[in-house]
């Protein structure tokens, strides 16, 4: 029997101390999201976020893909997850992030009729899907 540090949680379960699976990872490349039109992405296929000042015609298409660094909100009218994204977003440099090939990404439950309005609300220039049957949330933990 094989001991556990956090009680008897299994190895393919959820745990705070430990990083998703492979397997949930593979699993959730392949859940589709929506963005801020509507259009349908698998989650590993969303669209990577270009800063406004960068040249995209300077890609480099030998880079590795990006790293990247998901948030999870509630949903978007939630207060406390507001202030989180605003106060998340504001520290980061868009540029810094892209020249460090790191890419970030917000995940949210509601509608997807609101992401225009949240990014406006919250200031934040990073891409923002909605992932309705929570999925994702199920896997990331």
């Amino acid at each position: 029997m094989k001991e556990h540090l956090h009680g008897d949680e299994d190895e393919d379960g959820f745990s705070v101390s430990r990083i998703p699976t492979k397997r949930a990872l593979w699993e959730a490349g392949t859940h589709f999201v929506r963005d801020e039109n509507g259009a349908l992405f698998a989650s590993n296929r969303a669209k990577p976020y270009v800063p406004p000042t960068s040249d995209p015609s300077a890609v480099d298409p030998t880079r590795p893909p990006p790293r990247t660094v998901l948030f999870f909100i509630r949903h978007f009218w939630c207060g406390q997850c507001q202030d989180y994204m605003f106060a998340s977003v504001s520290q980061l440099d868009p540029e810094v992030l892209a020249k460090d090939n790191i890419r970030v990404v917000i995940i949210s439950n509601g509608s997807w009729k609101l992401i225009k309005a949240y990014r406006k609300l919250t200031k934040c220039s990073f891409p923002v899907y909605v992932d309705g049957p929570r999925k994702l949330y199920g896997l990331m933990g």
